[in-house]
This record gives C-alpha cells, structure tokens and sequence, in this order.
C-alpha cells in the first residue's frame, strides 16, 4: 500500500480524505496558503520589533538593557495555549476590537499573528541584541569611529549587517517551526491552516490526510531550511569553502 501511495505520490496524487472524500491535494493547498500568511506575518512581526529592541539595548547598558532583557525573556516563558486565550478574554470580550476566531479578514489576523510572534521577539532580541556587542567591539568598527561616521552609518550601514547574519538563521528556522508548529494557536483561533488541518486528521482518524501534510510539513522545513543556508552564504562569502583547498 504504501509503494502504491509513493508512486501516486511521484505523479501528484495524494488521494482522498477518508472524512470529506475531498481530494488530499485541495485540502492542503488550502490548509498551506493560509499557514504561509501566518508563520510569514510572525516572523516579519518579529523581526521588525526585535531588530530595534535588539540594536537599542546592546546601545544602552545598565537598566534599560536589563529591562530589555527582561521583558524579551518573559516572552520565551509565555506558552501559546495561555496567551491565546488572554488577548480572546481581552481585546474580543472586554474591548470588542478583534474578532474572537475565524478566518475572514486582516483583523482575523491580528491576535494569531501576536501570540506565534510573542516567542520569536524574546529570541530575537536578545539574539540581536548579543551580536550587535560582537559586532561593535570588533576592529573596523572601531576604525570607522576613529574616521568620524555617525553613529547612524556604523549602526546600519556596517554593524547591522554582519550582526544580522545569526538573526536570518534564526528567521529560518522558527519560519520552519512555525509551519508545523502551530497547531495550537490554529486550533484555538479557528484558523484554517496545515496545523488546524493536521489536528483534525488525528482526531478522525484519517491517516492519508495525516500521511501526506506530515510529508509535505517535513519537505517544506527541510526547503526553508537549505533557502536559509543558501542566502547566508550569499549575505556572507567570507564562509564559502574555496575547493581549491581540498
């Protein structure tokens, strides 16, 4: 049976649900878009408040850092399945700002996108924040403060970008982690992505369902993942291995 599905599988035929008797392929086409948009939204949520966060506190030592880190750490004790149902009770039942699940427009967005991208901020930050101190303690950039560059130039235009290199790495893999990992924060949104789609697979029961998302979660990190190395080595020629050598 199951050389039977790899060669269906070599002709892009996944099968049929054993509950909908919905082609395999629509569903997770369906179930794939909408996971993309969200782990892509997280992600980019993240980067765009660590970055600042991580620059500012290796700038500022003693209590601002200190405050920094310690609200970036907070975020890494924060579990999904807790803070979910917190900003529900919030800004659904009390404030009445954000729609409580569902996927039917940007609002539906807001609090999915938050609760994936609390844990990636904490890590980002401080994650930033460390090799922006590497970077800033390092040679040239003490020969560009001695030439007089404002602190604006060595800041992004020659510290941020050597000191961003371990923060793509980090982008990739909690991209990776974030397409199959987020099961929770779908199944409680009632977002209908790959982990909401996985979890009621398991629950029905229907195994070439959960076979082929499994294989298709398990080709896409291992997709992101080379894409990452790829355009590290890229932003980053000095680690490309002269084979000349060999």
């Amino acid at each position: 049976q199951y050389q039977d599905w790899l060669g269906n599988l070599t002709q892009g035929d996944l099968g049929f649900s054993f509950i909908s008797r919905s082609p395999i392929n629509e569903l997770l086409w369906q179930g794939f878009k909408v996971t993309i948009v969200l782990s892509s939204l997280a992600v980019l949520l993240a980067l765009v408040i660590a970055v600042p966060l991580g620059i500012w506190a290796a700038q500022t030592p003693g209590r601002l850092d200190s405050l920094i880190g310690f609200t970036s750490q907070t975020g890494v004790a924060l579990p999904e399945y807790w803070v979910a149902p917190l900003l529900i009770l919030f800004f659904s039942l009390q404030l009445g700002w954000l729609p409580t699940a569902g996927w039917r427009g940007p609002l539906y967005l807001v609090m999915p996108v938050v609760t994936l991208a609390l844990r990636p901020i904490a890590y980002f930050t401080s994650l930033v924040r460390q090799a922006m101190l590497e970077v800033l303690d390092s040679d040239y950039i003490r020969t560009a403060k001695a030439k007089g560059l404002s602190l604006y130039t060595i800041l992004f235009k020659h510290a941020l970008r050597n000191a961003f290199l371990p923060v793509l790495t980090m982008s990739g893999l909690w991209f990776a982690s974030l397409l199959g990992g987020s099961v929770i924060v779908e199944v409680i949104f009632a977002v209908p992505g790959m982990g909401r789609l996985i979890f009621d697979a398991v629950l029905a029961n229907d195994l070439p369902l959960l076979q082929a998302s499994l294989m298709i979660l398990v080709a896409l990190t291992t997709l992101t993942m080379t894409a990452t190395d790829i355009l590290y080595n890229v932003l980053n020629p000095a680690i490309q291995i002269d084979h000349r050598n060999f």
